[in-house]
């Protein structure tokens, strides 16, 4: 069985081809091609981040001989669908089925990369730094307890950036059969 998935990946960019077949996946782009055999997969990982501007997401394909193939999705408005939401949650939908039938033995790794992580911890770490600095130097110079207000929400955003970030604490694995049964419940008037 094979489905061939064609969407853009960013507003601006040219169009990227998926194929999910017996063999693998495959991504096209540019003229350039790059396909990972299920067999060759060592560890899938999938990566969505999103705030009110925006959403990108992320599905990796780490090989046995340490290769990458990413597949990204990064959406100016997620608030409305277009056809190339669709197509790569279809892609998406695809590949987790093909994991099921050729790769039983993976899970899917959830969450940003290890680096993306660590950046995202850090700059949580700053902001409640930073909150906490100018707190101390404000209040202990006899300044104002007006400016602390903000300060407090400074050190709670940074608390929850750090929170949510935190890498110390093992990634998260699912079974990719998991996914796939909401998934289609939650679009199947599409």
């Amino acid at each position: 069985m094979t489905q061939t998935f064609e969407y853009k990946p960013a507003l601006l960019t040219s169009h990227l081809t998926v194929t999910v077949s017996d063999e693998g996946v495959r991504r096209e782009y540019n003229g350039i091609s790059d396909t990972a055999n299920w067999s060759d997969i060592a560890t899938v990982r999938f990566a969505a981040i999103g705030t009110h501007v925006g959403e990108s997401q992320e599905l990796e394909f780490v090989m046995k001989d340490g290769r990458k193939l990413s597949i990204n999705r990064n959406d100016p408005d997620h608030r409305h669908e277009d056809k190339h939401d669709l197509t790569y949650r279809d892609m998406f939908l695809a590949v987790l089925k093909g994991l099921v039938q050729h790769r039983p033995d993976l899970q899917l790794r959830v969450g940003q990369k290890n680096t993306v992580q660590w950046i995202l911890f850090l700059m949580g770490v700053i902001c409640i730094l930073f909150a906490l600095g100018i707190g101390i130097a404000v209040t202990g110079d006899g300044g104002s307890e007006r400016g602390l207000l903000p300060l407090g929400v400074m050190l709670v955003f940074g608390g929850m950036i750090a929170w949510s970030f935190h890498p110390f604490g093992p990634p998260l694995y699912i079974p990719p059969a998991s996914v796939i049964g909401p998934m289609e419940a939650l679009y199947e008037t599409d």
